[in-house]
């Protein structure tokens, strides 16, 4: 045979083998058909081609968070990082993909046909077991049960619960059973589906062929389970279980720092102390090791060498360079130790320098201040306790345990602080001015020769800051701040020698308490800057109040015409007084600055002790209703009965003191003051209420006889019956001694004269005026004024008589702005809401329909008090405004009550109004853009049921 015949024979050859590979290649990509080469090729091409590269993106995905994941030691952490939000978020994108790889295989590979079974001979069980398989892919469960993994990383909790049933269900001897169940398990805790979980862990528990490798993971799982419902002595038992149970290192180093965390809060310090030297032990990464180095140091309760020794180690790390942004939590811990060993001016220094230290820890800051505010309120200095309480405040995380309380003890620190602060002031302004002119000014020249001092040091101290190119917010001088210096925050006290804190017997005292605190202090004799930082967060949480009785009260407009239907007036309400000076018009370096606000005539002088007298009172009411301090608050009241025996505030001390000795049962001295109360106001409330143990009962027939006759005379106001409605307004001003809603019967009144007489203006116009003067903080006065503006516009009619309704017209935006509108609005849940209703200017009566709402809320929410108002919008609409619901919840059921009433908007067409909840900053938006229909689409989208 010749060469070309050879040739030509191998390449045939070779044909027909590409043929066979490329036949067996067809075939065994099919999925249809079963066999061993389309079995194997599945298999292979499943794992290596696309499995492999899900799961490496899985692993690559929870590497990087392990990497960078950054602890919060403020709080217990967590037992599975992968539940918090933050991390569900950065591992999105690598489970995404996860998911992508996993749904490829299944897509691609799964063969479910079965495969001809062998006509001859019998079958072997394991035959049996294989043929009676519904897929025949090794690599589709695997895949299940990772997408299941990974639907759980990403919160897509529903996915996951779907993959990890199907595994269980379609894949019961595969060896992912147990697995699948306890990611199942998990997936129901972060759902707070707790029953759910608990079976599923007691199913597994149970099962006598559980494999080892798992019960790790169960015991955490189950710690887990318990510490998710707070039940923290649980938890420590399955934690403990874990911690003897499992062989990995990060986990044995985790599981140990919990369980110290958990020892700490449930007060076995001792204990977790230990605990925490055992995470050190373990040889953690730096940031552990350090949060447990402090933390055992901050728990310790043992022997002075065991003290000096943790002492020696806190120096240490205070000079280790890496240790500069964690230098506040080793000055707390140092404070800690100090009040271990009972060395408080040692605490409180170190605990000043945890403050002054804090770089963006709020939450150490927060407890640095509390712990400051709590031992100078324990010393007891009053006046600094609030000061560094009020800094607290100012910094106070959103998340801080017990965060309600600690603002409620804060806020009645502010009041007790800035009172005692007043009468201080005043004691110290009348001191300097009961001085002879000469010795006044030699004291006015020794403040002016410092100041001058101060402003030229203060000036050569800048220059040296801008020469250095330091000029900036941070001083290195020795104390204030240590390594790193100290930082400007809101809130800092800034010198700790300001304010003074005493009690009654400090009052009044020596000269040099009265002249102290120069320094940047604002004012000459006594340094009450600090005192602007509570008046600024009064403001932030109640607004701009007026100094007035009752300004807690929500509803004023009732409270203001109570009469004798409420005790408060007479109890006192805590006016806590701002303090001005007319000294901020001059320079520090002037004699006038130094005489502004003495009281150097008698007329000053009654001034300055009235303030003290409420200043002296509030400070009693705060330790009596607030601090429950009862000796404190007898001691105040009693020495203002004693400094002032005249004051307006006798009846209110007298009453005050009552209810403590009542409180503390003194027979004596309640005696006394009950005494005192009949005998010299023998017609006061609080006479009646000692007198008469069924007052409240009768107060509240009263408000409720009052309220009766006040809804049958509204039915008569609807049924036009103007001259009756005017007579009963009459009458329930003389007929009925409580009657809390004059203000009401008043508008019924105006409205019925109007209705009667729309000619005489010049009546009506009185008439509004009258009430108006009588009634300025009310509800209704917008209506009033509302009625006025019209009049004075010269109509025939102010709009009580019936006329033709028309449309509403609400509002066109142009096209172009049409998506910026509805972007601009923010659906905002827990922010305040108001109830808006677009009103038609043309509408029948506009002016019923405010008074409806008004109406529906008098007798639908009696105990609460929604301000009512009316805004005009433009030329065309009017708003009738309610406020302030506390969040979207409590506004969406005042929307649904107020739909459901038959009388609301009776005999008003639905082309008159408009109506719907708003957030106070989305209202801002919506006025601005004066656009209704924009706002009723984003509030059908966000607010409404579907069916709606």
């Amino acid at each position: 045979m010749n060469i070309y015949s050879i040739l030509k024979q191998i390449k045939i050859y070779q044909i027909a083998s590409l043929a066979l590979i490329l036949i067996v290649v067809a075939t065994a990509c099919s999925t249809k058909k079963n066999t061993l080469i389309s079995r194997n090729y599945h298999n292979l091409t499943a794992h290596y081609n696309i499995y492999f590269n899900g799961y490496e993106i899985y692993t690559e995905g929870l590497k990087k968070i392990e990497t960078s994941y950054q602890e919060d030691f403020n709080k217990i952490l967590p037992l599975d990082i992968y539940t918090k939000k933050e991390v569900a978020r950065r591992l999105l994108p690598d489970m995404d993909k996860t998911v992508k790889k996993c749904s490829k295989v299944i897509t691609m590979h799964s063969i479910t046909s079965k495969p001809k079974r062998k006509s001859r001979g019998k079958q072997s069980d394991r035959q049996k077991e294989f043929y009676k398989q519904n897929e025949f892919n090794k690599w589709i469960d695997d895949s299940y049960f990772l997408m299941g993994k990974a639907y759980y990383l990403k919160h897509d909790n529903f996915a996951a619960i779907q993959n990890f049933e199907y595994v269980i269900r379609q894949f019961p001897n595969e060896g992912l059973k147990n697995d699948a169940s306890l990611w199942l398990a998990k997936t129901h805790i972060a759902l707070k589906d707790y029953r759910a979980a608990k079976d599923l862990l007691d199913r597994l528990e149970g099962d006598a062929e559980l494999p080892d490798r798992i019960r790790p993971e169960i015991a955490a799982v189950r710690a887990n389970y318990h510490m998710e419902q707070e039940e923290f002595s649980d938890a420590m038992n399955y934690l403990v279980e874990a911690i003897s149970l499992t062989k990995n290192k990060s986990d044995l180093i985790r599981f140990n720092y919990i369980a110290a965390q958990l020892l700490e809060k449930e007060g076995e310090l001792a204990n977790a102390s230990l605990k925490y030297e055992d995470v050190i032990k373990l040889n953690p990464d730096y940031r552990m090791a350090f949060n447990a180095k402090i933390n055992r140091a901050r728990l310790y309760e043992g022997d002075a060498d065991t003290g000096q020794e943790i002492r020696k180690q806190l120096a240490k790390m205070l000079k280790d360079d890496k240790n500069i942004e964690f230098l506040d939590q080793i000055y707390y811990a140092l404070a800690e130790l100090d009040i271990k060993e009972d060395l408080v001016d040692s605490a409180i220094e170190n605990y000043k320098l945890s403050a002054q230290s804090t770089i963006d820890n709020l939450y150490q800051q927060t407890l640095s201040y509390k712990a400051l505010g709590e031992l100078y309120y324990s010393r007891p200095e009053y006046i600094k306790a609030q000061v560094y309480y009020d800094s607290c405040l100012m910094v106070l995380p959103e998340d801080f345990p017990d965060r309600d309380n600690v603002e409620k003890f804060g806020l009645s620190l502010n009041a007790l602080g800035q009172n005692l602060s007043m009468v201080k002031r005043e004691d110290s302004l009348q001191s300097v001015a009961a001085l002879s002119e000469e010795e006044r000014d030699v004291l006015i020249k020794i403040k002016i020769d410092e100041a001058k001092r101060i402003a030229e040091e203060q000036q050569r101290l800048e220059e040296e800051e801008r020469m250095n190119g330091r000029q900036g917010g941070f001083r290195m001088a020795g104390g204030q701040g240590g390594p790193g210096g100290s930082r400007s925050l809101p809130g800092n006290p800034g010198s700790m020698n300001q304010g003074g804190g005493s009690r009654v017997s400090g009052m009044g005292g020596g000269m040099s308490s009265q002249m102290g605190g120069s320094g940047g202090s604002k004012w000459y004799f006594y340094n009450p800057s600090t005192l602007s930082y509570g008046q600024a967060e009064f403001s932030k949480r109640f607004g701009r109040r007026k100094l007035e009785d009752n300004w807690r009260r929500k509803n004023k407009g009732i409270s203001s015409a109570m009469g004798d239907m409420s005790t408060e007036g007479e109890e006192g309400d805590i006016q806590t007084q701002a303090m001005k000076s007319n000294a901020d018009k001059y320079q520090n370096t002037t004699r006038e600055y130094y005489l502004a606000d003495l009281p150097l005539n008698d007329t000053l002088l009654k001034e300055s002790n009235d303030r003290i007298a409420v200043a002296l009172f509030n400070v009693g009411k705060v330790f009596k209703d607030e601090l429950n301090k009862e000796q404190e608050a007898i001691e105040y009241f009693e020495l203002l009965l004693q400094r002032y025996p005249e004051t307006d505030k006798l009846l209110f001390a007298y009453y005050n003191l009552y209810q403590v000795f009542k409180e503390t049962e003194q027979s004596d001295k309640l005696a006394y003051y009950k005494s005192l109360i009949l005998n010299r106001f023998p017609d006061s409330r609080s006479a009646k209420i000692i007198s008469n143990p069924n007052f409240f009962q009768e107060i509240e027939e009263a408000r409720i006889e009052i309220m009766a006759f006040y809804k049958e005379t509204y039915l008569l106001y609807e049924k036009e019956d103007y001259e009756m409605v005017i007579s009963n307004c009459v009458k329930a001003d003389t007929a009925f001694a409580l009657n809390p809603i004059r203000d009401k019967f008043s508008l019924l009144q105006v409205l019925s004269i109007g209705a009667l007489d729309p000619e005489n203006k010049l009546v009506l116009a009185n008439q509004i005026n009258d009430l108006l003067f009588k009634y300025p903080e009310s509800e209704v006065t917008e209506t009033a004024r509302t009625l006025l503006k019209i009049l004075e516009s010269g109509p025939e009619s102010i709009g009580l008589a019936n006329t033709t309704p028309g449309g509403l017209s609400i509002g066109k935006v142009d096209p172009a702005a049409e998506e910026e509108v509805m972007q601009d609005f923010q659906f905002q849940e827990d922010a305040v809401h108001y109830y808006i209703a677009v009103v038609s200017r043309r509408t029948q009566d506009l002016n019923r329909l405010t008074f409806n709402i008004s109406n529906f809320n008098v007798e639908n929410f009696d105990q609460d008090y929604f301000e009512v108002s009316s805004v005009p919008m433009n030329d065309d609409l009017m708003l009738i405004i309610v406020k302030n619901f506390a969040d979207e919840t409590v506004g969406m059921n005042y929307y649904y009550s107020l739909l459901a009433d038959p009388q609301a908007f009776a005999d008003f067409d639905q082309t008159d109004f408009r109506h719907f909840i708003i957030s106070r900053a989305n209202y801002n938006i919506f006025y601005k853009n004066q656009n209704v229909f924009k706002y009723i689409q984003f509030f059908k989208a966000n607010y409404l049921d579907e069916e709606n």
